[in-house]
């Protein structure tokens, strides 16, 4: 009985394993291209959880450091927005 209950263990923690990794929203603003193609998964339904949550802020968080340079001079290049 011991046997079969330690091989289930073994067997459900290696299953959990395979999941896609999550990244954090800074990683999603330093990779504002990775962010858009995570969020178009997650529109599209093939996607969903933390990484469209952090995709979502890290983009904002982007925009937002962008904007901010434009406007106090530090890029001359106008932020384009999709």
């Amino acid at each position: 009985m011991r046997k079969i209950i330690f091989i289930t263990l073994v067997t459900l923690s290696l299953s959990a394993c395979g999941g896609e990794k999550v990244y954090d929203a800074d990683y999603y603003q330093a990779n504002h291209e990775k962010a858009e193609e995570v969020l178009k998964k997650c529109d599209a339904g093939e996607m969903n959880g933390k990484n469209c949550e952090n995709a979502k802020a890290g983009l904002d968080k982007y925009k937002a450091k962008a904007f901010e340079d434009y406007m106090l001079g530090k890029s001359k290049d106008r932020p384009k927005y999709n």
